[in-house]
């Protein structure tokens, strides 16, 4: 039980998420998927940060408070993209950006 409850959180980990972003540079870099701006930009920066503050476009050393309400204010946003876009691939991504963006919302 432990080793499925260890891969469970594995699975849950931000950068585990981040990683299923790949698909959305990809599709984005083809125009697969289109998105205004900030849009874009936050996706590329949500998927290629290298630390929370980064992947919530924030400069390095911000306080973790802070980061959680970017993280929040971001996740909100998405989960409007996703309920309001009208391509599926669309809808999609924005699903995995919102769950990323409340996993960064989450840690500890």
């Amino acid at each position: 039980m432990a080793l499925r409850a260890g891969l469970a959180e594995v699975r849950t980990h931000p950068l585990m998420r981040q990683a299923e972003l790949g698909t959305a540079l990809a599709d984005l870099a083809s125009g697969t998927l289109t998105l205004p701006e900030p849009d874009g930009r936050e996706l590329v920066a949500l998927a290629t940060g290298g630390s929370p503050a980064a992947c919530l476009g924030l400069p390095a050393g911000t306080d973790r408070p802070t980061q959680a309400r970017e993280a929040d204010r971001l996740a909100a946003r998405w989960r409007v993209i996703e309920n309001t876009a009208r391509q599926r691939v669309t809808r999609r991504h924005a699903r995995a950006a919102r769950e990323l963006y409340e996993a960064l919302y989450f840690l500890d």
